[in-house]
């Protein structure tokens, strides 16, 4: 290596000879560069003459040899020139030793580089829409696009581009894509992450005689040792000798052992489709047409919320330079509304939804089955059906038709079962709890800045009146007059969140919406709002409420330990719903006797014994929506013991044997339980003990019953316990 040059030691000219290429042009200058020993890089433009000629000249204050010299077009940055198959020459150190100028030999460009130099980088263009499932826009979401490449079971992808969207939910994406990289160089850049759907779907897909430890623990780091079993049962282990535990990946091996793998394996035309090695040739470096997945987020309402995770499956292959598409995300997302019905006058209002479901598919509203009154999915034969509400309970509705009213309250009557007839009572002020309202400025840059802003509906007391706002009241009083042009509401559908738990009991109520208008600071009555577009009735919803009651333990009514946390595992200090084993687990032998084995305890089983469990899964309320009980062993899936029937069990007081067993709605309405009512009780089930035992080994009885009560608005059974029993069995 030679010594560092002083200031001003070392002149070089680099010439550059095109004289070979046919019909040359010199439209287009190229680019030289030099990179020195400490990586230091170098460039210099050169614009070649009619003949082709020209040259790039350096002078060295500071620079090691030997030098690296790449020469390609000059719209290439430098150091990604430096990773490009294109003209390169190593000018070695010994050429440098006591030289102050060296012009070195022209180096010569053929027509393939020059004319490869014209298509190796070509520009992209995305654009599209985002829209959620109904079709309404996505505003204020940036959209980013990523080219992605996958190996075996660990895939990797590169950003190309992001854009916002504006007020219609539409983006343009324009990225410059290059190809012909070093292998070395493309690999170096990416990062690899394991995509546990590809690799569950090839661990179950492998054939049965490739049994080996690197495939049952895959890591997100691509190993060549992955491979080196399965070609050893083909008896091609040598295309990968010496490879250890934990080796830098050698990609320049996977050409030669890709046919041979895909011999050893089964052929999987999904893989094919989806352009997985070793199925499919793989040179990403030679990509010259990305394949495009998308992410989306949104931060519309104080935090950014991914709206849109696409996955290497989702891939769009080989785009052409002009792709359109359409995104569709999530629930999570904000959409501004389109399609709204126009509001024929104002001074009224019409009740959609409470939480997601629709007022016309809950018992007793307008457009509903009249019983059971205030459930969700009223006389529907299914763990979805019969559903009370519980929690905070959103209420939605046509909110932009109040004009001409400046704030509403809500009114509350519950329905008194012994005189068939709506009692008023008081609104709690702690039961009209507050929400946002969220709005879209599309005169906002976007991005940088947030386009959206966040109103905190609260209600206040205004007259001695307890009442909210309205939409109409809000803009008159917020200027300037650019509503629904510029500034584009977001959600304008919320009318209120009725906090129901300590504030109401269980049964079913009818909200009324009341409107006020405010005369200095005085509120005149509107009266009850009228349904819009209907000549009679007021806005109004009847919803039944089914709370629970959690104690704080340390047991539960039959003694058992509870906790008054909810954790995926800990039996829960209510009864709503209650579950528990009832004394001890039995084993019935086939010469008549029985053997109880407590909990934590040990026996053994044959093929002829029968397990008897009795146990109880009820829910006072009779909001039971079903019940499961397994046997887990850590070893294989849990294993559903109600393959059979449970038959009444004993009674448990409080708790009665169950007149229907289930074990879900549906079935217990089809064994006699009358809408919206089935409480279950004490069971009793009684099977083959290896059935529920298929091996020697520690198992975990565990029994689940579920409610079905809308939670907060969540649709997944939140109002659940659990009990578990553990028992040890040696099978002969």
């Amino acid at each position: 290596m030679i010594e560092e040059t002083e200031k001003g030691n070392l002149n070089l000219e680099v010439p550059l000879d095109a004289s070979g290429i046919k019909d040359f042009k010199p439209d287009r200058p190229v680019k030289v560069v030099i990179q020195c020993t400490d990586k230091s890089i170098h460039e210099q433009e050169v614009r070649l003459t009619r003949e082709g000629k020209g040259s790039a000249k350096f002078t060295f204050e500071k620079c090691s040899g030997p030098l690296h010299i790449v020469v390609g077009p000059a719209d290439m940055p430098k150091d990604k020139l430096l990773g490009m198959q294109t003209i390169c020459v190593d000018l070695p150190a010994r050429l440098l030793i006591g030289k102050k100028e060296l012009s070195i030999p022209p180096i010569k460009i053929s027509p393939y580089y020059w004319h490869w130099w014209l298509i190796w980088c070509r520009t992209f263009t995305i654009r599209g829409l985002v829209v959620n499932t109904d079709g309404e826009p996505v505003p204020g979401a940036l959209v980013c696009a990523y080219d992605v490449d996958a190996l075996w079971w660990w895939w990797s992808r590169q950003q190309v581009g992001c854009s916002g969207t504006d007020a219609n939910g539409a983006f343009e994406i324009t990225f410059h894509w290059c190809c012909g990289w070093l292998p070395w160089w493309w690999w170096s850049r990416r990062v690899w992450e394991l995509d546990r759907d590809i690799a569950n779907t090839l661990l179950k897909a492998l054939p049965a005689d490739l049994k080996y430890r690197d495939l049952s623990v895959p890591g997100p780091v691509p190993n060549l040792k992955v491979f080196k079993e399965i070609l050893s049962s083909k008896n091609t282990a040598g295309l990968l000798e010496n490879i250890p535990a934990k080796s830098v990946f050698d990609i320049s091996k996977l050409e030669k052992i890709r046919i041979p793998l895909k011999e050893a394996l089964k052929a999987i035309p999904e893989f094919e489709r989806l352009h997985m090695w070793p199925w499919w040739p793989w040179w990403p470096w030679w990509d010259c047409t990305p394949d495009i997945i998308f992410k989306v987020t949104q931060n519309c309402s104080g935090k950014e919320v991914v709206v849109l995770r696409e996955r290497y499956s989702d891939a769009r292959w080989n785009i052409p330079q002009l792709l359109n598409v359409t995104l569709v995300a999530d629930d999570e997302a904000c959409t501004i509304p389109t399609g709204n019905p126009v509001c024929p006058g104002g001074k009224c209002l019409v009740i959609s939804y409470a939480c997601k479901t629709l007022v016309d598919q809950i018992g007793g509203n307008l457009g509903a089955n009249a019983t059971p009154m205030g459930y969700a999915n009223p006389g529907a034969a299914s763990v979805a059906g019969d559903r009370p509400f519980a929690g905070n309970v959103w209420i939605y509705g046509t909110v932009d038709c109040m004009s001409g009213i400046d704030y509403y309250s809500i009114e509350v009557s519950r329905y008194n079962v012994h005189a068939s007839n709506w009692d008023p009572i008081p609104m709690p002020e702690a039961a009209a709890g507050n929400f946002v309202r969220v709005y879209f400025d599309s005169s906002v840059l976007f991005p940088p800045n947030n386009p959206f802003s966040t109103i905190i509906v609260k209600p206040q007391t205004i007259d001695g009146k307890y009442v909210y706002e309205t939409l109409h009241h809000y803009e008159l009083n917020n200027p300037p007059n650019n509503w629904n042009t510029v500034r584009l509401w977001v959600n304008t559908d919320t009318i209120f969140k009725w906090i129901t738990p300590d504030n109401f009991s269980d049964g079913t109520y009818k909200l009324t919406v009341r409107g006020w208008n405010l005369a200095g600071s005085s509120l005149l009555d509107q009266g009850i709002l009228p349904i819009c577009g209907v000549n009679k009735g007021d806005s109004s919803i009847i919803l039944t409420i089914d709370n629970r009651f959690i104690a704080s333990g340390p047991t539960d009514s039959h003694g058992n330990q509870c906790s008054p946390g909810i954790s995926i595992d800990s039996h829960i200090c209510t009864t709503e719903p209650d579950t528990a084993f009832i004394g001890k687990v039995k084993i019935i032998r086939s010469n008549g006797t029985t053997e109880d084995v407590s909990a934590c305890g040990n026996t053994e089983i044959d093929s002829t014994d029968q397990l008897q469990i009795d146990f109880i899964a009820y829910d006072k309320d009779g909001h039971l929506a079903y019940y499961t009980l397994e046997s887990i062993n850590g070893v294989d899936d849990p294993t559903n013991l109600l393959s059979g029937t449970p038959n009444p069990g004993p009674d448990s007081p409080p708790v009665p044997a169950a007149a229907q067993v289930g074990p879900s709605y549906d079935l217990a309405l089809a064994q006699g339980a009358v809408s919206p009512i089935w409480n279950g009780g004490a069971m009793r089930l009684t099977i083959n003990a290896k059935a529920a035992f298929p091996r020697t080994c520690c198992y975990s009885l565990v029994l689940r019953a579920y409610k079905r009560t809308i939670v907060n608005c969540d649709y997944d059974h939140d109002h659940w316990n659990v009990s578990q029993y553990l028992i040890g069995i040696k099978v002969k």
